[in-house]
């Protein structure tokens, strides 16, 4: 919530700490009942473009920056640290090639689109005739424009913060079972289950996290039945910490009749 307050003031959208902890405690409340593991992105761009009616685009945009800021520090780590592991699974090294030539692709495509972009396909798309065109095209224009370095630094960082105690965490939870997983390895698998969690395929990628959790972790020697169990022991834990952002829901409708309704 720090992260996407910093990364708002960038874009002009000054708001307390107070108001963006609320709507990232809400949207992970919301991430229980909506399709893949952002669907509470959604809760706060309603909130927020109730308060700033002309940031709309800016709004969308920071969220937008705020979940790329985090895929782009974690998806490093499995090429990184999964090295070390290459010849000793065959079935892990074609997960590390796919998972490779995914990032390779991913940013290939991502570079070419930013220099497109940024020469006149945003032109084309503020011009476009189609409304949801006209739209994106805003939302990229403003995406592009954001130049507040410091902000992308301090966000990185918090970014980078996050995502090692979100890893120590999983690895307590084998931990709890007698497991001894190796904090590298849980730094490799961590990241693929983020990813794939984005997919909607089902409500806050329930089943298809702890699936895979059990697959990837089986492939450094983990049982399968421990790897089940840490992963719905996991499970259990962020459902009830974000099972109380129905609390804050009670502050935000408060003060948002348009909510309140």
């Amino acid at each position: 919530s720090s992260k996407w307050n910093r990364i708002l003031r960038g874009y002009g959208i000054v708001e307390t700490q107070r108001r963006t902890f609320l709507l990232y405690w809400v949207g992970s409340f919301y991430n229980n009942f909506l399709p893949s593991s952002i669907g509470g992105d959604a809760y706060k761009f309603i909130y927020l473009k109730s308060i700033w009616p002309g940031k709309k685009s800016a709004i969308a945009s920071s969220l937008v920056l705020e979940r790329f800021i985090g895929f782009c520090v974690t998806m490093p780590f499995p090429i990184l640290f999964g090295w070390h592991a290459l010849g000793q699974n065959p079935q892990f090294d074609i997960v590390y090639w796919g998972y490779g030539g995914f990032v390779a692709l991913f940013t290939i495509c991502g570079a070419t689109a930013w220099v497109v972009a940024s020469t006149y396909g945003i032109n084309a798309l503020t011009r476009a005739r189609s409304q949801i065109a006209r739209k994106i095209g805003n939302v990229l224009d403003i995406f592009l424009s954001y130049r507040d370095k410091s902000g992308l630094l301090y966000s990185t960082i918090l970014s980078l913060s996050f995502f090692l105690l979100s890893c120590l965490s999983y690895m307590l939870c084998f931990k709890a079972f007698g497991e001894s997983v190796k904090f590298t390895e849980v730094l490799v698998i961590i990241p693929i289950l983020t990813l794939l969690g984005v997919i909607p395929l089902t409500i806050n990628g329930i089943g298809v996290n702890e699936g895979l959790s059990v697959l990837l972790f089986s492939l450094f020697g983990v049982s399968y039945e421990v790897a089940l169990s840490a992963s719905l022991v996991n499970r259990i834990l962020l459902i009830m910490a974000s099972a109380t952002g129905g609390i804050g829901f009670m502050f935000l409708s408060r003060t948002n009749p348009e909510l309140r309704e």
